[in-house]
């Protein structure tokens, strides 16, 4: 039977997205077989990471930072930094330099969605990353305060007109944004989600917008379930 300190590893194991009991296991079993040599880099690395990787003060999302004996740039575009409290960097993103269309703001529940979506290169707008979806019998806290910072993001700042981006003027302030798009998982709780936060942000009156949802391509209308053919039918063209 496996002791103490394999069940408190495979704890710490189990917290990671998508690993169960059986996974966290595995882990464990494979690091055995790995060199000494191998185990303290991976010790060393997880112990650094909080110097070289950040979630930003304003979207949320991580970014990476150049090594403090590098003086290259990170993929954050920042250059070597003293160690950030946590949430007080701003990545490139959200940075006032109007090289993304500051004028929107999607809404995504994981930094991995987020990576996605910039893959396709179809976006240039901001982010917001929630971390998780709210669920009515769980406490994630941390959805929740993403929801939070969301409504302050767009309560401490008015927003510039979209032409001011366009010509090049620079406002005097750095616009939080005018569309909300809500790119979260076709879901229930994904969903509840989304209208919690409809609701969180009313009072502030910003453009609520979603993806596009609806039969996928190859799909047999006998096989679709009803809300994917009532998103189908609201998003018809």
């Amino acid at each position: 039977m496996p002791n103490d300190f394999f069940n408190e590893l495979k704890k710490l194991f189990e917290k990671l997205p998508g690993i169960g009991p059986r996974q966290a296991s595995r882990f464990i079993w494979a690091m055995v077989d790995f060199s000494g040599d191998e185990r303290k880099k991976m010790a060393q690395l997880i112990n650094s990471l909080d110097k070289h990787l950040f979630r930003c003060g304003e979207c949320l999302r991580v970014f990476s930072v150049a090594a403090p004996h590098s003086s290259t740039l990170g993929v954050g575009g920042l250059q070597t930094p003293s160690v950030f409290p946590q949430g007080a960097a701003l990545c490139s993103f959200c940075k006032p330099n109007f090289s993304r269309d500051h004028s929107k703001i999607m809404v995504v529940e994981r930094d991995s969605d987020l990576s996605n979506i910039e893959k396709s290169g179809a976006y240039n707008g901001l982010y917001h990353v929630l971390g998780g979806i709210i669920n009515p019998l769980q406490d994630n806290q941390r959805a929740r305060d993403g929801i939070k910072k969301l409504f302050e993001r767009l309560n401490s700042r008015p927003v510039s007109s979209k032409s001011d981006f366009r010509s090049g003027k620079k406002p005097d302030f750095f616009p939080s944004g005018r569309e909300i798009i809500l790119a979260l998982s076709p879901t229930k709780l994904s969903e509840f989600t989304g209208n919690y936060i409809v609701k969180v942000l009313e009072p502030l009156k910003p453009k609520i917008t979603r993806l596009g949802r609806g039969l996928a391509t190859g799909t047999e209308l006998e096989y679709a379930d009803e809300t994917t053919l009532r998103q189908a039918l609201d998003n018809r063209k």
